[in-house]
């Protein structure tokens, strides 16, 4: 998986030039925490991806702890757990420990990173600590998250902030991909459900007809490396290029073709 900051910095590429720099600070935080975010994390000293520090700026927009919490009851998380002293001591441990993993790499309730609109509430995504539906529900609760903080910096449509924000967690999930050890089945399956993303939520966006064109064949050609990659059990040679050519190299201080769609979408 891809370093903190390489993320950190992919975000704010992706959004560079298209709001205030406090704001741009803000999403790069929610991003990060949606995606990435574990309880260890969300209590560190760092104060950086902190739950209670990304509601502090956003309860100007709505976005609470109230507002997380009925979030996740409507999800169909059952209510009296809140109350269940033995495992929170309230509102905000619960949803601290609920909508974050204990910790990287300590159990599957961290791994959403399949696709977008990918459903975990099946057996196979069962964990040690979560199950499926919790996972899914976890899920659900921080992807509106995510296009509820879009929605109100950019003040944009329902439709077009669940486009940016997609957008933002595709280049996460390339990323993690472009940097993922080749030889871990568990990060190979993150690719499958990502150029489906790419598809429906970030071509849409583009209006430069060059632009479309570009990602729209790079796409293709990830289509493509996908088949090689499941048929043959290992990474296709030609992934890294195409992964070079969406987001930019590791390296880089610029991005690729993915990091200019939403500052094209907001000239």
């Amino acid at each position: 998986m891809a370093e903190s900051w390489l993320h950190e910095k992919d975000t704010e590429i992706a959004i560079q030039g298209t709001t205030s720099r406090e704001n741009i600070e803000l999403v790069v935080k929610v991003v990060y925490l949606v995606i990435d975010g574990t309880y260890k994390t969300a209590n560190s000293t760092k104060g950086f991806e902190t739950l209670d520090y990304i509601l502090e700026h956003l309860k100007i927009y709505g976005i609470t702890e109230d507002s997380l919490y009925n979030d996740l009851i409507n999800q169909g998380v059952d209510p009296n757990l809140i109350n269940n002293r033995q495992f929170y001591s309230g509102k905000m441990d619960f949803l601290q420990k609920w909508l974050l993993p204990n910790g990287i790499g300590e159990n599957k309730h961290q791994f959403t990173h399949k696709g977008a609109d990918y459903v975990y509430d099946k057996n196979e995504e069962d964990g040690d600590y979560w199950s499926g539906k919790e996972k899914h529900q976890s899920w659900m609760v921080k992807r509106k998250l995510l296009i509820d903080t879009i929605k109100n910096i950019y003040s944009v449509s329902p439709a077009d902030a669940e486009k940016i924000a997609m957008t933002l967690y595709s280049i996460h999930c390339l990323r993690d991909l472009h940097c993922a050890n080749v030889d871990d089945p568990r990060r190979r399956e993150y690719l499958f459900e990502l150029p489906k993303g790419i598809k429906k939520y970030i071509l849409p966006l583009i209006k430069d007809n060059d632009l479309l064109r570009k990602i729209t064949e790079s796409n293709d050609k990830l289509i493509e490396s996908i088949g090689i990659s499941k048929a043959n059990g290992k990474w296709d040679e030609n992934l890294g290029t195409i992964l070079d050519d969406l987001l930019g190299a590791v390296e880089s201080d610029g991005g690729g073709l993915l990091s200019t769609v939403i500052p094209d979408f907001f000239r």
